[in-house]
């Protein structure tokens, strides 16, 4: 899902294509989605709410902190899809991984409309030893700050790599072309 071009529209009229609009009521309409509810109905996950709503918390003023845009909806579903996904006891741990989530999330939409800043993430992670240039780079150098007492040296520095510039791509995988250049291999 694209966040930072996400609407207040509910129902089929979320979905702006026709033909994708149509292919959506087609499946709904089918009584699959409503079987597939049917099954999960009594699914009851492991998940502590309160930390995840306490997080998604924390996150939201953090990135206010550092003047990063972070959709607040954003912040609590990614984090409750975590703590669904990968409950965690240790809460720094659990915080620190919620951050990585959360901002590599918001990042993939950065990059895909903002070459300029897609370039500005590259670059910091290319030359660390200039100053972060931009409030997600300063987040991005917060955020491994904070991971980093939970990971072997050598892994954090193989993370480092793949966020910044995996096979040229935008930070964490996507493909990043700043100033129409493709960064990376060619």
């Amino acid at each position: 899902m694209d966040t930072l071009q996400c609407t207040a529209r509910s129902g089929l009229e979320a979905v702006p294509d026709p033909r994708h609009r149509s292919m959506v009521a087609g499946v709904v309409d089918s009584g699959l989605v409503d079987e597939m509810i049917a099954l999960t109905e009594a699914f009851d996950p492991p998940v502590d709410l309160a930390q995840a709503r306490a997080h998604a918390d924390v996150l939201t003023a953090e990135f206010a902190l550092f003047g990063v845009t972070v959709p607040a909806a954003t912040t609590y579903n990614i984090t409750l899809m975590r703590a669904l996904m990968v409950p965690i006891a240790d809460d720094a741990l659990a915080l620190a991984l919620d951050r990585i989530w959360v901002f590599t999330t918001n990042a993939d939409d950065v990059c895909c409309h903002d070459p300029a800043e897609a370039e500005a993430i590259l670059r910091a992670g290319a030359l660390p030893e200039q100053g972060a240039s931009s409030p997600n780079t300063r987040y991005i150098r917060h955020m491994f700050n904070e991971i980093a007492p939970f990971c072997d040296p050598t892994f954090l520095a193989v993370f480092k790599t793949f966020f910044y510039n995996r096979d040229g791509r935008r930070p964490h995988g996507g493909g990043v072309h700043a100033g129409g250049v493709r960064r990376g291999r060619q």
